[in-house]
């Protein structure tokens, strides 16, 4: 028994030992996309640790492959990238738009159409009968406007020209006020929204309608928003501004938890148009104490860059 305790006694004081004075068992390096810098002479570096960057550029220029950006030239081509960003999301945005609206007028082509005046003779002639057929369901109503009225909560609707005093009237959605504003009596328009028959729609007084109607049972619209007659052409694609720097590729590096760092990322991409020229992870494997002296450092970024040179074809 007392023989195994020396031992444990011995193995734990050397995990102690290597703990504090760090050991450092070298790197794993994670392969992603192979890399394929045919035709790279000239890189910039972008780095989360400017001890990496540094050094990783150093040992970049060592391997006599590769020349460094400039600062400036990093920065220019920073800001082209930045640019097209911006174009890239503008344009998904204005796509994403476009196919909205064709979604919205595809759906509003299946809707049932029918006039303001024969949805009033409907009512007028069997109003259990037009309800069955039209109450709960989306229409598509066409009609001269005979009025523009303000509710009782001061939203804007529209009286379309019906039968008698039997007129239909459309409640918006909130979303079409600034074109209700803009028509005129008289104008005939087509508006896709669900009819709720003579029922008066909740919020609505029926009393000041009424009053504001002189008279008749009006037919009730709700939710309404104006047919799309054609759905918008996509804009034009926003220009793209060529790149025109010196710049060939680009290097992202990462360092995590750093310092020490315990991995790097990286990704390339060429300059010109920001494609794919390779990516990985370098991780180090070693044990780290949490202030090491500078040689310790520097050795684990050297191991770290090390594996992510090698990686590059040597072809180059």
């Amino acid at each position: 028994m007392k023989y195994f305790s020396k031992i444990s006694v011995l193995v734990l004081m050397l995990t102690v030992l290597c703990l504090f004075v760090g050991c450092q068992t070298g790197s794993r390096h994670e392969r992603g996309l192979p890399l394929n810098l045919s035709g790279v002479n000239k890189v910039g570096i972008v780095s989360n640790n400017s001890q990496v960057g540094m050094r990783f550029s150093r040992k970049l220029v060592e391997t006599g492959k590769f020349t460094i950006a400039s600062a400036a030239e990093l920065q220019d081509w920073q800001r082209w990238d930045n640019e097209q960003g911006a174009i890239v999301r503008q344009r998904s945005e204005l796509e994403r738009r476009h196919q909205q609206q064709q979604e919205l007028f595809n759906q509003q082509a299946q809707v049932q159409s029918i006039s303001a005046a024969n949805l009033a003779r409907e009512y007028q002639a069997n109003e259990p009968r037009a309800d069955q057929l039209f109450s709960g369901r989306q229409l598509k109503v066409t009609g001269a406007i005979a009025g523009i009225e303000r509710d009782s909560q001061g939203s804007p609707f529209i009286r379309l020209t019906g039968v008698g005093n039997d007129s239909v009237i459309v409640f918006f959605n909130l979303s079409e006020t600034n074109k209700v504003m803009a028509l005129n009596r008289g104008n005939t328009i087509t508006i896709i929204g669900e009819c709720s028959g003579r029922n008066v729609p909740d919020g609505q007084d029926t009393s000041e309608i009424l009053r504001i109607l002189g008279g008749g049972r009006p037919i009730h619209i709700d939710n309404a928003v104006f047919q799309i007659t054609t759905p918008a052409a996509l804009p034009p694609a926003p220009r793209v501004r060529n790149y025109t720097g010196t710049i060939d590729a680009v290097i992202h590096l990462n360092a995590v938890s750093s310092p020490p760092p315990s991995s790097v990322s990286y990704r390339i991409v060429r300059a010109q148009d920001g494609s794919n020229l390779g990516s990985g992870r370098a991780v180090n494997t070693g044990i780290y104490v949490t202030k090491p002296d500078q040689s310790h450092y520097d050795g684990m970024l050297d191991t770290i860059i090390t594996q992510m040179i090698n990686a590059i074809p040597q072809s180059q």
